[in-house]
């Protein structure tokens, strides 16, 4: 898949999470699912909203 994007990452940036063929990027974590990563992204943006 070519990335059109106007936005280029490189380095860590832009390295996959291995196991997730490509769906998530690298993380601390080791999440390879992209739902999981989405619901912990979410759960963690409430929170920093919540207690701002």
């Amino acid at each position: 898949m070519k990335n059109n994007s106007r936005y280029k990452a490189s380095g860590a940036e832009s390295e996959y999470q291995t196991g997730s063929d490509e769906l998530v990027l690298r993380n601390l974590l080791q999440i390879t699912d992209p739902v999981v990563m989405e619901e912990i992204e979410t759960n963690a943006l409430a929170d920093l909203i919540r207690n701002f």
